[in-house]
C-alpha cells in the first residue's frame, strides 16, 4: 500500500505540476475552465486529506524501521548468546558423559566397599568381643597381680628396716663401723673400752646389729629406691604405707628423702614420679586414681602444715593422736 501510496503522490506531484504549468498557460481561458479547477480543486483536497494520511503512515514507517533496526539488534545479540549455550551445552554434554563413566566406575566402588564394610563390620564386632574378653582378663590379671605382689611384700615383712651408712666427709668408711663384704643384712660397731681396774689393756668390743638391708656408704640414691619402689607400688594398689627416715642431726636423712637435683634426687621426688607414671600406664587398663598430698613437719612435738599460706597469727593447731 505505501507503494501504490508513493506511486500515487509522485503522480499527483506530477499532475500537480502539469497543472500548474497548465493554470500558467490557461489563464486566459479561465473562464472556461473554471469548472474543471473546481473539480480538480475538489480532487485536490481529496488528495491532501489523503496525502496528510499518508504522512502519518510515513511517520509509522519511520517507528516501524527503528523497531525493525532494535530488533535486528537483539537478533544478533541473541545469536550470538546462543552460539555460545551451543557451545557450552557441548562442553556439559562431554562433561556429562565423563561424570557417567567416574559414577558408574562410583558405584561399582560403592559396591565392593559395601562389601567390604559388611566384612569389616563383622570383623569389628568379633574384635570388640575380643577386647572385651581380654579387658576382663587384663583385669583379672592386674588384680592377681596386685594379690601376689602384696604377698610377696607381706612374706619380706610388713615393716621393714633398712640402714644406710653415710661416707665420712673426706671419704672413705669410719674405723669403728665393719660392714661384711658377702653380707648385706649385718653390721657390726666396733668400740675401744678401758679397763675399770687400769691393771689390763684396753679391751675392743664388737656389737652385731642385723637389718633387712644394709646399704654401703658407695650406694646410689637410685639403688636406694629400688628397694623402696615395691612399696610405692603398694600404695597404688590401694595399700597404705610409710616411709620414713630416722637418725641424728647430719646422719643424711635430708639427701636420703629429698636428695639434690638431676642424677641425685632422693626417694620422695622418685616416688611421685613413678606414682603418676604408673597411674598413667594404667589409665589405659580402665583405672582411675585421685591424688591428695599433705606436707607437714614434726618439730619439738608440734605438727606444722607447710602448705599453710594465711596469717602466722592464725595457723591452724594440729594435734597428734595415738588413736
Amino acid at each position: 500500500k505505501i507503494r501504490n501510496y508513493q506511486t500515487k503522490v509522485r503522480s499527483v506531484n506530477e499532475e500537480n505540476e502539469m497543472l500548474k504549468g497548465s493554470v500558467a498557460q490557461s489563464r486566459n481561458r479561465l473562464s472556461d475552465l473554471e469548472r474543471e479547477v473546481e473539480s480538480h480543486r475538489s480532487k485536490i483536497c481529496g488528495y491532501e486529506v489523503e496525502l496528510q494520511a499518508l504522512l502519518g503512515v510515513r511517520e509509522d514507517l519511520k517507528n516501524v524501521t527503528s523497531e525493525k533496526n532494535r530488533l535486528q539488534r537483539e537478533l544478533s545479540d541473541l545469536e550470538a548468546k546462543y552460539k555460545v549455550m551451543e557451545t557450552l551445552r557441548d562442553s556439559q554434554e562431554a562433561e556429562l558423559q565423563t561424570l557417567k563413566m567416574k559414577l558408574s566406575v562410583q558405584e561399582s566402588t560403592v559396591t565392593r566397599l559395601q562389601a567390604s564394610l559388611s566384612d569389616t563390620q563383622e570383623e569389628v564386632r568379633s574384635l570388640k568381643e575380643t577386647v572385651v574378653e581380654q579387658k576382663d582378663e587384663l583385669h583379672a590379671g592386674e588384680m592377681e597381680r596386685r594379690r601376689l605382689h602384696n604377698m610377696v611384700q607381706e612374706l619380706k615383712g610388713n615393716i621393714r628396716v633398712f640402714c644406710r651408712v653415710r661416707p665420712l666427709v673426706d671419704g672413705g668408711l669410719s674405723s669403728h663401723i665393719q660392714l661384711a663384704p658377702s653380707d648385706n643384712k649385718s653390721i657390726t660397731l666396733a668400740k675401744t673400752e678401758e679397763s675399770h681396774t687400769g691393771k689390763s689393756a684396753d679391751t675392743q668390743k664388737n656389737y652385731h646389729f642385723s637389718f633387712d638391708q644394709v646399704f654401703g656408704p658407695h650406694t646410689s640414691q637410685q639403688q636406694i629406691f629400688d628397694e623402696i619402689s615395691l612399696l610405692v607400688q603398694s600404695a597404688l594398689d590401694g595399700y597404705n604405707v610409710c616411709c620414713f627416715a630416722y637418725g641424728q642431726t647430719g646422719s643424711g636423712k635430708t639427701y636420703t628423702m629429698e636428695g639434690e637435683e638431676f642424677d641425685n634426687r632422693g626417694v620422695i621426688p622418685r616416688a611421685v614420679q613413678q606414682i603418676f607414671r604408673a597411674s598413667e600406664k594404667l589409665k589405659s587398663q580402665g583405672w582411675e586414681f585421685s591424688f591428695t598430698a599433705s606436707f607437714v613437719e614434726i618439730y619439738n612435738e608440734t605438727l606444722r602444715d607447710l602448705l599453710y599460706t594465711g596469717k602466722p597469727s592464725h595457723r591452724p593447731e594440729h594435734v597428734i593422736r595415738k588413736s
